[in-house]
């Protein structure tokens, strides 16, 4: 499948279990459902120039934080970004 995909967009989800329906809402990486270790090992295996990019996020301290959680993120699953 790697051949398939040639960018990322990533964010991170938690459910809202107070709402009658489903709802989900973007939160910032790590602190949602999302099991974003194991994401990031996966996402090591495709070409190492396939980009991934932050989105949705309110502010640029924000985008900052979101960035650094997913670095530490990358650490913790032994993945290094190209560029770092």
């Amino acid at each position: 499948m790697g051949d398939a995909v040639v960018s990322l967009h990533l964010k991170d989800l938690r459910l809202n279990p107070a709402t009658f329906t489903v709802s989900v809402q973007e939160v910032i990486l790590g602190k949602g459902e999302i099991d974003y270790i194991n994401l990031l090992r996966l996402i090591d295996m495709l070409p190492p120039d396939t980009p991934g990019m932050l989105e949705h996020l309110e502010s640029e301290a924000l985008y900052d934080e979101a960035a650094s959680s997913v670095r530490d993120l990358a650490t913790r699953a032994g993945v290094r970004f190209t560029g770092d």
